[in-house]
């Protein structure tokens, strides 16, 4: 199970609109890394939150293999001054 807490450091005049965000679940064969599953807020659309400071969620995911598998979170924001993107890589036990 992989579960990621969303937080914003501030507000912008802009409208609110949800945050999109990407998760990419990936096993490592021995000599790179395979991405096995992708979820979206678009597959998902009950994990993005309007106007919020933070917001949490959980991706259920059962591994398919045994070894080391990792998850990709990339939150993507935009207003009026452009697009801006924080990723973060977390290993799963």
């Amino acid at each position: 199970m992989l579960e990621f807490i969303a937080g914003s450091a501030g507000r912008t005049n802009e409208p609110a609109s949800p945050c999109p965000w990407r998760t990419s679940i990936q096993w490592y064969n021995g000599s790179r890394w395979v991405t096995e599953a992708t979820y979206t807020s678009t597959d998902m659309p009950d994990l993005l939150s309007d106007n919020s400071s933070s917001h949490s969620g959980t991706v259920d995911y059962t591994p398919t293999r045994s070894g080391s598998y990792r998850a990709i979170v990339t939150f993507i924001a935009k207003d009026s001054g452009g697009t801006s993107r924080k990723q973060t890589t977390a290993n799963l036990t």
